[in-house]
């Protein structure tokens, strides 16, 4: 159960970075 959570939490964590770097990009050059 734990390592569920925690493997969880780095898989969202990993998620949200990728996400979150070409769309901060992205956002900035569109904005």
């Amino acid at each position: 159960m734990l390592y569920e959570v925690a493997n969880r939490a780095i898989h969202t964590r990993i998620t949200l970075e990728a996400y979150e770097s070409p769309a901060s990009k992205g956002a900035s050059s569109h904005q």
